[in-house]
């Protein structure tokens, strides 16, 4: 049983851990010996007031001691972790006492008379309003300045949020006492009496740690009052890529800051519909199960923020192998020199011609406050289609350039367009002041622009679409629901759901409209139907802007079509009207009272097919699986009094005639039957399929997949290549497959998920050395060797096999070469609920620590529904 925290993921507790009891993380071999973890227990009561160590006088609290602090492991807010005993900061040795009693002094005194000190060394947390105050021999008194202090002991993993400070007080005469008040908690007292050499470098470290956390604390406050309404328009868009231990040490203040509030919890859940930017913080190192993900994020128009606190990053991956990977994340970036030629006066400038660090001086020189002046310089690709923007260029006193410190490269050809990526150099975030600043502008310029555009999937039909506005073919159920919104990316009041189909003649569109009042204004063809409800779809296949088709259809089945000649939009409808598609048509159906003002309708639905030879000068035809083109769908809700409502697919964040805005569609095949024919060689099922794990590729006709290997397959989840929607619930899906290989684990081999709703909630059928295993994992929690729902006997081999699974309710039945194996109800299994619905996934399973490849082929995949 465990617990992993919301506000951080990276954090797992594993609950009712005994003494003796082994954890395992990552592969597990019974036969090594288990490193012992325990931790030693340094506390031995002392006897007396005051104990001398290493030269210093350690105050017994003991006697003092009336507060008790919770080590609740679950509860973030307690003092989990917190361990007593002799212990060290700073240099200074302190004494805390066991934190299973009374561990510190809250509102109580400290008799300290006939104690030695010049200097007394207090360990404080501080959980609210509260002092300590120094009372003298004469009747003096005098405040301990707590806000001197900087964390010496703090909770591990950083959820636990509690920190005991070590606060220097320089003592101005005879002790009496010390007196705690408040919210003021006092774990320790340490004296020096006479000076010492020592204490001047103890004095210097807790002063220059103070500082360290006081820039912290204020580029935090300064980033929260200046991107706070950014932060929050781009909450849940912002993913901090996951970082090596190594790393992780050597995060500034910024980094730890991003880590603690927008971590990324699992590379194979960094889906690039999710986030808009990727923050790459750490050193040199990173982790390469984010390769895959991190290409497909670019891919999708998203941008990546490189701040490194290394000088090459992405060079090692996680075991600290060279990999040199930067490039293909669109980074040129260079090996510069260890350190500055002697004598080689270099100055930062700043290109005033760009519009992303806006807050420097023109010039920055290079100073010794570089600690790590390793230059590693960027400069513009060598891909046709990037555009190179430099923002910092390093010069020396002649004019000559070094190369850019920092650039922005927006790539709007190639493979990883439409991707965007930015990149400081490390030497120059260390400077004092010039880091912060650009961090904030770099962060103020990601943020404030426009998102990636949207993507869509247009699905193959297998059968006759028939237009008459009922969408009643089973070929609908495959195309997934697109939901319209308002231009500016908010929900709109009423639901517009939008759907994609093709084959080789036709695209066909489906829009079904929430509408309390269904209204038009015109009759006639190529009217401005735009002027009343409608809705409306905008082609521009090649996305260059130009010669853009715009088709209109209204409630009362008037429509309109369009040619845009120019990325100005339309200058002279009438004009632009004078283009008529060939063979589009199109059926309305209403469900309300046309034109009635007065009552309150239901909405009305619109099914068009629009020949693709229309298109014929602007792309390939018929589309291959993959192909994608550019288009938006639009809808005008101009319900009663409510007022108008422009909707879209892809946000415009402005008028509809914005081709720049289109979203990014892609065409794929259907699981309706799938026999990879669509695809050129070498594909790896996109669109119709999402990689999550192992290498894919379409061979001689058939989806081969080889080495699915991740922390989940690792269990019993089937992790490889993902297809089909998530709202699917009854049917029945067949395919083929054959295992050509199987790594040296015995549950190795052709792995199926069904009803896939992600990793943690999905049934997987395992197919391997003893079996066909049918486990579930529910909410999180998984069925493992023991308790498998259901299993049957079966012998593997290379020959090829025909599967069956069907999924009604709670009834699972698997065949296997026409016979049935497989029958069961799942009744909440192993104690939580069964999955009703979701997609498949494809998986070539192969654990972790197998030797040996596994290699599965797939084909003939068809998905029937079931019911209604």
């Amino acid at each position: 049983d465990f617990l992993v925290f919301d506000e951080r993921p990276d954090s797992i507790y594993v609950k009712g851990v005994k003494v003796g009891d082994t954890i395992s993380v990552g592969k597990f071999d019974p036969s090594v010996e288990p490193l012992d973890i325990s931790v030693p227990n340094s506390y031995r009561p002392f006897e007396g007031r005051f104990v001398n160590r290493f030269g210093f006088t350690i105050v017994n609290l003991a006697p003092y001691a009336n507060e008790r602090v919770s080590l609740d492991w679950s509860d973030t807010g307690s003092n989990a972790g917190l361990h007593g005993g002799l212990l060290f900061a700073f240099g200074v040795p302190v004494f805390i006492l066991p934190p299973e009693g009374e561990v510190c002094v809250k509102g109580g005194t400290i008799p300290l008379s006939g104690l030695d000190a010049k200097w007394l060394f207090l360990l404080v947390e501080r959980r609210g309003e509260g002092a300590i105050e120094a009372l003298y021999i004469d009747g003096r008194r005098e405040r301990v300045d707590l806000d001197k202090g900087a964390p010496a002991f703090s909770g591990w993993p950083p959820v636990y949020g509690w920190s005991i400070d070590i606060v220097p007080f320089k003592v101005r005469g005879e002790l009496r006492q010390i007196n705690v008040k408040g919210e003021v908690r006092l774990y320790g007292i340490t004296a020096v009496g006479t000076p010492q050499e020592k204490i001047e470098a103890i004095l210097e470290r807790i002063e220059r740690k103070r500082r360290e956390v006081l820039v912290e604390r204020r580029l935090r406050e300064r980033l929260e009052r200046e991107l706070g309404p950014l932060f929050e328009r781009a909450s849940g868009r912002i993913a901090v890529l996951p970082l090596p231990l190594t790393s992780m040490r050597a995060l500034r203040p910024f980094g730890r800051f991003m880590m603690h509030i927008q971590i990324l919890k699992d590379p194979s859940q960094f889906d690039p519909e999710k986030f808009w930017v990727a923050l790459y913080l750490g050193g040199e190192q990173y982790y390469r199960a984010l390769k895959r993900p991190l290409l497909q994020f670019l891919k999708a128009g998203g941008t990546l923020v490189v701040l490194p606190t290394g000088p090459f990053p992405f060079y090692y991956d996680e075991r600290e192998m060279a990999v040199n990977e930067a490039h293909l994340f669109g980074l040129p970036i260079r090996m510069g020199w260890e350190k500055p030629p002697e004598g080689l006066k270099l100055t930062f400038h700043v290109n005033p011609d760009q519009r992303v660090v806006t807050s420097l001086p023109r010039e920055i020189p290079w100073t010794e406050e570089i600690w790590d002046p390793r230059w590693r310089p960027i400069g513009p690709p060598k891909v046709e289609g990037a555009v190179y923007t430099p923002i910092i260029t390093l010069r020396d006193w002649a004019g000559n350039s070094y190369g850019d410190a920092a650039s922005m490269i927006e790539y709007r050809k190639g493979p990883l367009a439409p991707g965007r990526v930015i990149y400081v150099w490390q030497g120059l975030l260390r400077l004092p002041e010039v880091g912060d600043r650009i961090v904030v502008d770099v962060l103020k310029f990601v943020l404030s622009q426009k998102p990636p555009v949207s993507k869509a999937v247009v699905v193959r039909a297998t059968g006759r679409i028939e237009v008459d506005g009922v969408l009643d073919e089973p070929d609908w159920k495959f195309a997934p629901a697109l939901e319209l919104v308002r231009t500016d990316g908010t929900r709109a009041k009423h639901r517009t759901v939008a759907r994609l189909l093709w084959d080789d003649r036709n695209l066909y569109i489906a829009f079904e409209c929430e509408d309390p009042d269904i209204w038009a204004k015109y009759t006639e063809f190529d009217s401005p139907h735009w002027e009343a409800d409608i809705v409306e779809v905008f082609v521009d296949p090649d996305g260059d802007g130009r010669n853009y088709k715009e088709f209109g259809v209204a409630p009362n089945g008037a429509a309109d079509d369009l040619n845009i000649p120019s990325v100005g939009g339309v200058r002279d409808w009438r004009e632009n009207a004078k283009w008529n598609a060939k063979g589009w048509v199109y059926k309305v159906r209403v469900e309300g009272t046309l034109d009635n003002r007065a009552d309150r309708d239901k909405g009305w639905t619109v099914e068009m097919a629009i020949p693709l030879s229309n298109f014929a000068d602007q792309a390939s035809i018929p589309p291959k699986a993959g192909d994608t083109w550019r288009l938006n769908l639009y809808r005008i809700d101009r319900s009663g009094k409510e007022g108008q409502e422009l909707l879209c697919l892809s946000p415009t964040f402005g008028g509809f005639h914005a081709p720049d805005r289109f979203a990014r569609v892609a065409f794929a095949s259907s699981l309706a039957s799938e026999d990879f024919s669509l695809y050129l060689e070498g594909s790896d099922g996109w669109p119709t399929w999402r990689v999550m794990a192992g290498e894919w590729a379409v061979k001689g006709g058939v989806f081969v997949g080889k080495n699915c290997t991740t922390r989940k397959s690792d269990a019993w989840t089937a992790v490889g290549a993902v297809g089909g929607l998530k709202e699917w619930k009854d049917y029945e899906l067949s395919l083929r497959f054959r295992i050509r290989s199987r790594g040296s684990d015995w549950r190795d081999g052709a792995w199926i998920g069904f009803r896939y709703l992600d990793t943690d909630n999905c049934y997987t059928l395992c197919i391997h050395d003893k079996g066909l295993y049918l486990h579930k994992v529910s909410e999180g929690v998984s069925t493992g060797d023991q308790n498998p729902l259901a299993h049957s006997p079966w012998s593997p081999d290379d020959k090829w096999h025909s599967l069956r699974i069907t999924v009604k309710g709670q009834y699972i039945v698997v065949s296997l070469d026409g016979k049935r194996v497989i029958e069961v109800v799942d009744e909440d299994w192993n104690g939580v609920p069964p999955i009703l619905r979701g997609g498949i996934c494809l998986c070539a399973r192969r654990f972790s620590g197998s030797e040996g490849e596994t290699i599965v082929e797939f084909d003939d995949i068809k998905v029937r529904h079931l019911g209604r």
